[in-house]
């Protein structure tokens, strides 16, 4: 059985989330993709921090978000004098992450959000225009897709799934504009 059919089942649970649907149906408010976006920057960082460390980027140029994701939340916050937190979720999930140990669970980790930007993200792209999407923005996908599928293997299943289990908890959490 291939990763993407181990994870099949929590893939459709996380598309048919509450988040998503705001997406689906275009009823995203901005104030919740701005903290969705800040948030996401953190978890990111904290993936590519691993990868980077494990070697895991050295074959997929482009490929980080990061700085995307940063630059997607300074076009949305403008001049507001605003300040943003992190949420516990995220808090949690970025420690989570820093403690990986296993370079297949970073992979595992890496492979969820980075192919679902490279596929979904697309999706998203039109169903909400009117955001930036500087970090759905890929120059080499098709070659990204390659190389990360080249740095799978099904015993990271369980981890991808665990992966989705996080993003399933973080997108409840962006369902009402913030407090």
């Amino acid at each position: 059985m291939s990763l993407k059919e181990l994870t099949a089942e929590k893939h459709i649970e996380a598309e048919r989330s509450a988040f998503m649907k705001l997406v689906f149906t275009r009823n995203m408010s901005k104030e919740v993709w701005l903290s969705w976006t800040f948030n996401k920057m953190h978890w990111y960082n904290a993936i590519e921090v691993r990868a980077r460390e494990a070697g895991l980027l050295d074959n997929l140029p482009g490929i980080e978000r990061t700085y995307k994701l940063y630059k997607d939340f300074k076009t949305m916050v403008g001049d507001r004098s605003a300040s943003y937190i992190c949420n516990a979720h995220t808090e949690n999930y970025c420690d989570y992450l820093m403690d990986l140990e296993n370079v297949d669970d970073v992979m595992a980790h890496l492979y969820v959000w980075h192919m679902g930007d490279l596929y979904g993200g697309q999706v998203i792209k039109t169903l909400l225009p009117d955001f930036p999407h500087n970090s759905l923005e890929f120059s080499n996908p098709d070659l990204l897709k390659t190389s990360i599928r080249e740095k799978l293997n099904d015993e990271m299943g369980v981890e991808a799934n665990k992966a989705f289990d996080w993003a399933i908890t973080l997108m409840s959490q962006f369902v009402a504009p913030p407090p």
